[in-house]
């Protein structure tokens, strides 16, 4: 897991080894359901794969990953009656 990674391994994960919102092991369901409900979030597409993108190909990308990820939270909340 990535408690056994040395900082420079989790270094270069966090600036261009990352998932799509929602398909690694951050519990971010749990997390946004902490958060107020006036909070502004962010999302930042840090992945290898888009290295090569246009800043709107990127823009594209990352709209669509927060757009499924988003779905897919409040599919949860319908199905367990959660606000």
């Amino acid at each position: 897991g990535s408690g056994d990674m040395t900082d420079d391994a989790l270094l270069q994960e966090a600036r261009g080894a990352r998932l799509p919102a929602g398909e690694g092991v951050l519990p971010l369901f749990q997390f946004l359901d902490e958060l107020p409900a006036d909070c502004e979030i962010e999302y930042e597409v840090a992945r290898q794969d888009m290295r090569d993108k246009t800043p709107s190909e990127k823009a594209s990308v990352a709209a669509a990953d927060a757009m499924h990820f988003m779905a897919q939270y409040h599919a949860r909340k319908l199905e367990t009656g959660a606000r």
